[in-house]
């Protein structure tokens, strides 16, 4: 059983340092870990003992994480300082982590000296064994086993399939294999491989991020050579008449300078560099006036960032039960580069500040104000301005089932944009279900709202959450105001399902009427398909990017 002070620990809606800091100060003494079963315990009751076989049967089947491997995780050892920060960045480290479901640290004083604490660690694994399975009719499939924790050693390893009747190749394959925080330096690596009807390609990275606001050193190298590729965009939807085949090389590296103790709260300044190196092998025909999306360059940046960084617990956010931590603060970044283009050299600078607020009422909000251009003869081009903003409400109780709101707002204009550079509102880029080739713009707005109600009732670890969803769009070009545009919309229900002890996708069954359409688009769509977590935005450094234009 864990001792009383876990009772504390399973507030929610709190600052995640508020427990710690009637501790700061203090000296660590021993560190325990105590990994419980994947299916029966809880954080708030280890003592369950399921009953029932199949559950037996998974804990038994189940290679639960290696000692070593999350004491490597760890942010502090025995002899150090008790910092409240720390301990609370720690948590959410252990909690991102692609094979654990839940943490909880516990600092128990020592009888002897209360100058001392010891460390008591819960940690649950999630079931490191999944599956992926998309099938449309009998046009196309895709199918994936993964693993996420192999051996128990923290690595990922995944192999799939993907089926298109009238594509070529019919039948492709591709793999991962993943390792976490290697040598217990918070490097990860990563190995892709694939050869489907969308690319054929083969990466690997080695990758630090800024992970916590003590974080002094990130950077990262990568390799990305795709020998075919016949997408124009991420989203998939306009096929080339020509097949690309292209070296990406990046490399880029960060330093934090670090604060103070007493100074924290203020925050602290980020500068980072990088470079990248894109070249074509087979391409379109270009000129110095067509095609430049397809010219080779190489591209340095450089960024000076302000980031301040907080996190709240919370839950049944994006997870179904499980703590989540919400990252709130401010981050401010001014980036600049200088393009080394195949017929001509250009500068680019952009602004980009954002800021996450706990509202009084438990309520979260973020927004996102960002303007960058790249600069060739006093003339503008590529420029993007942006702005967006993220709500979620208060939970609310309805009849013994919990309720959220949430809203996300985001406008982008793009101006003196490439040719073939477009804007869509297909699926993730704007109204969910929604895919044409046919609605595309440089300018567009949408609004994404979504009812939520997280029902009480569970089977075998598995919850159940049943939504309304209203999406809207204004798309065009850039000679009219927003709201003079193309005007669609998706409005539906759905219902999902997730249990938090198996890594596998949370399985979502949605129904969608899109009022307008397009000639190639039905207004219907019924869709059962697997969604992976949303994430929240984060405060930290990052690598220097260009202002996202999609």
């Amino acid at each position: 059983m864990i001792a009383s002070p876990q009772t504390a620990k399973s507030q929610i809606e709190v600052n995640s340092e508020q427990y710690f800091k009637p501790f700061s100060g203090k000296r660590i003494g021993r560190i325990h870990i105590q990994q419980l079963d994947v299916f029966g315990p809880s954080l708030q009751d280890t003592a369950i003992v399921p009953d029932n076989w199949l559950v037996q049967a998974g804990n038994g089947i189940h290679v639960k994480t290696r000692n070593q491997v999350l004491r490597k995780n760890l942010l502090f050892k025995t002899g150090d300082i008790v910092d409240p920060r720390t301990m609370a960045e720690n948590e959410k480290l252990i909690r991102d982590l692609p094979y654990i479901k839940d943490v909880s640290i516990i600092l128990i004083p020592d009888q002897l000296n209360s100058q001392i604490v010891d460390v008591h660690i819960v940690t649950k694994d999630n079931f490191s064994w999944g599956f992926l399975l998309d099938i449309n009719g009998n046009k196309s499939a895709r199918f994936d086993l993964f693993n996420q924790n192999m051996f128990g050693l923290g690595h990922e390893f995944s192999i799939g399939t993907v089926y298109h009747s009238h594509e070529h190749p019919t039948i492709g394959f591709r793999g991962f294999y993943g390792i976490n925080n290697i040598g217990g330096k918070f490097i990860n690596g990563a190995f892709r491989i694939e050869d489907t009807y969308r690319k054929n390609a083969v990466s690997a990275m080695l990758e630090k991020r800024f992970l916590t606001t003590k974080t002094k050193n990130a950077g990262g190298l990568s390799f990305n050579r795709v020998f075919r590729y016949d997408y124009l965009t991420d989203d998939k939807v306009m096929k080339l008449d020509t097949t690309v085949s292209s070296l990406n090389l990046d490399a880029w590296y960060g330093h934090a300078f670090a604060r103070k103790a007493e100074k924290q709260a203020v925050g602290h300044f980020i500068v980072a560099g990088r470079l990248f190196s894109q070249k074509f092998f087979e391409r379109p025909t270009v000129s110095q006036q067509s095609n430049q999306l397809f010219h080779n360059h190489r591209i340095a940046l450089a960024s000076i960032a302000y980031s301040k960084r907080f996190l709240q617990k919370n839950n049944l956010v994006y997870g179904y039960g499980i703590t989540e931590d919400i990252p709130y603060g401010d981050y401010l970044e001014l980036t600049s580069g200088y393009d080394f283009g195949e017929f001509y050299n250009r500068t680019y600078l952009h602004l980009f500040y954002s800021k996450g607020m706990i509202l009084p009422n438990y309520s979260y909000l973020r927004f996102g104000l960002g303007a960058g251009s790249f600069l060739y003869h006093n003339h503008f081009e590529q420029s993007t301005i942006l702005g967006e903003g993220d709500f979620f409400s208060r939970l609310y109780n309805i009849n013994g089932h919990q309720f959220r709101q949430f809203i996300n707002v985001r406008y982008i204009i793009g101006l003196n944009r490439f040719n073939r550079e477009y804007l869509t509102l297909n699926n993730e880029w704007g109204i969910r279900g929604f895919k044409t080739e046919m609605v595309r713009g440089t300018q567009k707005l949408t609004v994404n709202m979504e009812a939520v109600t997280f029902l009480r009732s569970q089977f075998y670890g598995f919850r159940f959450a049943q939504y309304f969803f209203s999406d809207i769009g204004f798309i065009g070009d850039d000679s009219k105001f927003i709201l003079d545009q193309d005007f669609y919309a998706g409005v539906g229900l759905g219902f999902r399902i997730r249990n938090e002890s198996l890594v596998i996708n949370t399985f979502e069954f949605r129904l969608t009427w899109f009022p307008i359409t397009p000639p190639d688009m039905r207004p219907w769509t019924v869709r059962a398909l697997g969604q992976p977590k949303s994430k929240f935005n984060d405060f930290l450094g990052r690598r220097p990017e260009i202002l996202p234009y999609r």
